[in-house]
């Protein structure tokens, strides 16, 4: 696991030296980050004031049972998504270097999979999250 951390750490560090050397690749990220932390400060803001009004107490008991639902309804999606892309190969490396340093680790492949699998859904995660915000 340590290695998969360590390879995961100089994606990082090898990110931000790309940025050094071409800062207009920093825009994307500037502009979800000035949409993400007034939007993180406001539902604190807007949380802790919510504890304090009787129609959000009546608003939490009329939606209460709804949330019996809400794992059910967050898997159906993702199952769906998973059964969709059985059909087309694993998750890939992002370079060939990448492969001989995981693979010469001696890593259970079981857990390389899963990590590559998990990595794929963050950075696609990311992308959707900034090109939703962005429309």
């Amino acid at each position: 696991m340590t290695a998969l951390l360590w390879l995961d750490w100089r994606l990082f560090v090898n990110r931000v030296r790309v940025i050094r050397r071409n800062p207009r690749r920093l825009l994307p990220w500037l502009i979800f980050l000035v949409w993400l932390i007034p939007s993180l400060i406001n539902r604190v803001v807007i949380g802790s004031q919510l504890r304090h009004l009787p129609a959000a107490h009546e608003l939490a008991a009329r939606l209460g049972p709804l949330a019996h639902l809400i794992p059910g309804v967050t898997l159906l999606p993702l199952g769906v998504a998973i059964w969709l892309s059985s059909a087309s190969p694993p998750a890939a490396f992002q370079s060939p270097a990448d492969a001989r340093f995981v693979i010469g680790a001696g890593l259970d492949p079981r857990v390389v999979f899963a990590w590559l699998a998990v990595r794929c859904l963050r950075s696609s995660h990311t992308v959707e999250s900034f090109l939703e915000r962005a429309c």
